[in-house]
């Protein structure tokens, strides 16, 4: 099952876009039995920043990071912290 949407909010706070996220999360997470393992995508450069932020990534670490964190579409999860250790 695969999903999109944008969202359009009145300011420019990324609330709204994280609330869509954690609402998304929770539908999957009520309905995994009938749809398996899932995986929520971000791609709005702003939310992603924003959770850089918060989790206190330094701005020199953040290109590593994403670059490997966009590999776990061929990789494992373990493997991709294990590159970044």
């Amino acid at each position: 099952m695969e999903s999109s949407f944008d969202i359009v909010s009145p300011t420019d706070e990324l609330i709204y876009e994280a609330e869509a996220i954690k609402v998304s999360d929770q539908i999957a997470q009520k309905y995994q039995k009938e749809i398996g393992q899932y995986r929520i995508k971000i791609s709005s450069s702003e939310i992603i920043d924003g959770i850089l932020d918060e989790c206190q990534v330094p701005f020199e670490k953040r290109h590593l990071l994403l670059k490997q964190l966009s590999t776990l579409e061929n990789r494992n999860l373990k493997d991709v912290k294990k590159s970044l250790t």
